[in-house]
């Protein structure tokens, strides 16, 4: 099944209650993580304000957090950091 990113965006908005038009898509980030069932692909959203939305990430068990305190991470999660890091610094 492939979902188009705009469908994924309006998701993504809907499941953390944001205004709509408050997450843009990362166009120079491609990622996959490769499942024992499925190739999956990974995209980057933004946050097109410059305070991230803390309560509404909250509210759904989600939270945003320093880049140090990934570093015990499952090794999949922190070469998908380091990719989206490397994408935003040059960006």
């Amino acid at each position: 099944m492939v979902l188009h990113p705009g469908l994924l965006i309006k998701n993504a908005e809907v499941h953390l209650q944001l205004d709509s038009g408050s997450l843009e898509l990362d166009g120079e980030f491609h990622a996959q993580v490769d499942t024992p069932d499925q190739l999956l692909p990974v995209f980057l959203l933004r946050c097109k304000q410059i305070d991230p939305p803390r309560a509404q990430v909250a509210e759904q068990g989600g939270r945003f957090i320093a880049i140090t305190e990934a570093r015990n991470y499952a090794p999949t999660e922190l070469a998908l950091l380091r990719r989206a890091y490397a994408v935003i610094m040059e960006g």
